[in-house]
């Protein structure tokens, strides 16, 4: 039997801390989805958080942002 990276203790403690009202990623998730979702959810969510763990890789599009690093470094000297 697998054992899994993350549980639901885990997962409620991540989400306790997400806050509201942010711009979502690439994904188009917004936090409040996360937080307010439900179990159905929180299930799915922590399968794929237990899979990257397992795999070891994080996707691709994870890493992605809207604001490229040159945007935001042209952005700070103003």
């Amino acid at each position: 039997m697998k054992k899994d990276f993350f549980g639901e203790f885990e997962l409620a403690t991540v989400l306790k801390e997400l806050k509201n009202n942010k711009a979502p990623g690439v994904d188009s998730v917004v936090n409040e989805f996360l937080k307010y979702g439900g179990s159905e959810v929180s299930s799915k969510f922590m399968k794929i958080m237990n899979l990257i763990f397992e795999k070891g890789q994080v996707p691709s599009d994870f890493r992605k942002t809207l604001i490229n690093k040159t945007l935001i470094k042209t952005l700070i000297r103003f």
